[in-house]
């Protein structure tokens, strides 16, 4: 099974680049798109203040679909991070390379779906595919990766699989699997998406092997939201067991957050903490800023992140999907102010099939 996943991440790629460089007359759909994002922050990591200029998980991409027939559709889609700063490196897309406009390749995928049931091979998210179920400090300072991905869980893993089934407009589930391979760990993710109304709850199950270690690292998780009021209500919890592997060392991480409407912007606040039951390896993070769209699209922001380390610990403030993110000194109260500005654009077409 391991050697046919892997076979098939190949495939993904090859078939990406035979549609995403076929003439589009072959293609029922296809969008070219991009979202740049870039910031001036200021930041106190304990030993000072500095100011930088960021490019904070810009990336391009294409996606599309074909039409197979018989109610079949082959999608796809690759997404690779820029850096607008050109540095290539830490700017929040992953390690990169050094001096280049292109870094670290985000999620790219090849799928099939039919009817209710859908499947695809690639890199894909893991810690991602719930971490931003409510987040709204994605890839800004504030991010609640800043301490939800603190523990060794990857951000995306590649050669990944994953089957989603939609069972009716109220449930739906996902099963993800990752063989081992290279430095990567095997993984399995399930998921299961709840909507009743207003309210949307998640539940998910991760498990991942740790090599060497004789536990694997466990973790159970819920998140949701709620238009409450004027708002949006989000919240999450984390429970991690045996984190790399070592019996005992457990985590509890919980967060809610509020979105509301103002002055034809969206005000935001966000309280993260995550609790270690190893040591006082702990953490409260608090998040607050302001988005203002000019137009559709193009928006600029404001938001302002403090973290409360314990004496142990060195959460950042400005870390999961920020470029130029800083490890703060061990126990010191990391904060950042950021102040930036996000373009996204959108070309595409529909195409009728040419049988």
């Amino acid at each position: 099974m391991k050697t046919l996943l892997n076979v098939a991440s190949h495939i993904a790629v090859a078939t990406m680049l035979v549609f995403g460089m076929t003439p589009l007359s072959f293609a029922d759909s296809f969008t070219f798109y991009g979202l740049g994002h870039i910031s001036l922050d200021v930041n106190d990591t304990g030993d000072g203040t500095d100011s930088v200029l960021a490019s904070n998980s810009s990336r391009i991409g294409f996606n599309g679909e074909f039409n197979l027939g018989s109610n079949t559709e082959l999608f796809y889609q690759y997404e690779p991070g820029v850096d607008l700063t050109g540095r290539g490196e830490n700017d929040g897309n992953g390690p990169g390379r050094f001096d280049s406009l292109f870094t670290e390749e985000r999620d790219w995928f090849v799928g099939l779906r039919s009817g209710a049931v859908s499947a695809r091979v690639g890199r894909l998210g893991v810690l991602n595919h719930w971490l931003y179920d409510f987040d709204p400090f994605a890839d800004l300072v504030g991010d609640l990766g800043n301490l939800w991905g603190a523990t060794g869980i990857p951000g995306r893993a590649d050669r990944a699989g994953l089957v989603e089934i939609t069972i009716n407009n109220r449930v739906a589930t996902e099963i993800m699997w990752v063989p081992e391979h290279d430095e990567q760990a095997e993984i399995h993710v399930g998921k299961l998406k709840l909507s009743a109304g207003d309210l949307n709850l998640n539940l998910i199950a991760f498990s991942q092997d740790v090599f060497g270690a004789v536990s694997n690292h466990g973790m159970f998780a819920a998140t949701g939201d709620w238009f409450v009021g004027p708002g949006q209500l989000g919240f999450g919890l984390q429970a991690e067991t045996d984190i790399f592997g070592l019996p005992g060392n457990d985590r509890g991480s919980m967060n809610v957050g509020y979105t509301l409407g103002i002055g034809g912007g969206i005000g935001k606040f966000l309280f993260t903490h995550s609790n270690s039951e190893l040591g006082q390896f702990d953490g409260s993070q608090w998040s607050i800023g302001y988005d203002y769209p000019l137009n559709s699209s193009l928006l600029i922001y404001a938001a302002a992140s403090y973290v409360d380390n314990s004496s142990t610990s060195q959460f950042p403030a400005n870390g999961y999907g920020h470029g130029l993110a800083i490890t703060p000194t061990r126990g010191s109260d990391p904060a950042s102010l950021s102040f930036g500005l996000i373009y996204q654009f959108s070309i595409g077409s529909e195409f009728g099939r040419n049988d």
